[in-house]
């Protein structure tokens, strides 16, 4: 499901593809780490880590990307809108999608400008590994990559420094369970099956 090749670049032309970044005032700059599974903490100002609220919902976003769940998280402080693609190790296949969104699903309501007070309050993680998305996906101009283990960062710019907000993220591929499977499912069958049988010779 996570293979599918780059789409044409015409959304990014028509504003898809921002900067996030928080905003000169009334905001801190913060680290954020998070999970393909919804863990998140982060580190900023004077605060020492803390976790970050997440919910698993229906995509927020007002132009919606997946009819199927996705990780939403609470920014510890106001961002700027818009969007980055995560690529696999090959530098082409997209992998994930974040989405910085204000409180109406918009995720071009404050994009990096001059005079433009930050707006998003909300981050969408879209994990291309659980759901598809329902329209062609365009380039952005921000496109990290992830290492063969799913880890990636993405260090945003246009708050007037040298480094703005960090996102560390995770995007595993989950490995499988043991047990799991065709294999799994005949030795679970064997089993209830000797105990009938037994069960039946004792009666």
């Amino acid at each position: 499901m996570k293979r599918f090749a780059l789409g044409v670049a015409a959304l990014a032309a028509a504003g898809l593809a921002c900067v996030p970044s928080p905003a000169r005032a009334n905001a801190f700059l913060f680290t954020m780490n998070f999970t393909e599974s919804g863990s998140c903490t982060f580190t900023g100002g004077s605060l020492f880590p803390q976790t970050c609220a997440s919910t698993f919902e229906s995509d927020p976003s007002t132009t919606q990307l997946t009819t199927g769940q996705v990780w939403v998280f609470t920014l510890p402080s106001p961002t700027f809108t818009g969007q980055v693609n995560i690529l696999d190790p090959d530098g082409v296949t997209i992998s994930d999608r974040l989405r910085w969104i204000d409180s109406s699903g918009s995720h071009s309501a404050c994009d990096p400008g001059p005079n433009v007070t930050a707006c998003a309050d909300r981050l969408i993680f879209y994990s291309f590994d659980d759901v598809t998305p329902n329209i062609t996906l365009g380039s952005t101009p921000n496109q990290p990559l992830e290492d063969a283990s799913g880890n990636f960062q993405f260090i945003s710019t246009g708050c007037g420094q040298t480094v703005c907000n960090t996102y560390n993220g995770v995007s595993a591929v989950p490995g499988p369970i043991a047990g799991a499977g065709l294999p799994g499912l005949i030795f679970a069958g064997g089993g209830l099956l000797g105990w009938w049988r037994r069960r039946k010779k004792i009666a």
